[in-house]
């Protein structure tokens, strides 16, 4: 199953103020997420509820 991962107009406008190689990397790891968005390591984060 194939999940619809949204950036937040705020997150990108800071990811287009990272260095192209910072920005590639991140958005590749963001992409992997809509394959697998609870990858091995992850954790909940405290106080968040799930949506």
């Amino acid at each position: 199953m194939k999940y619809a991962v949204e950036i937040m107009p705020t997150a990108q406008k800071e990811l287009y103020k990272v260095s192209y190689n910072i920005y590639k990397r991140s958005m590749q790891f963001i992409d992997s997420l809509s394959q697998d968005p609870r990858p091995i390591g992850c954790k909940k984060l405290v106080g968040s509820q799930n949506r």
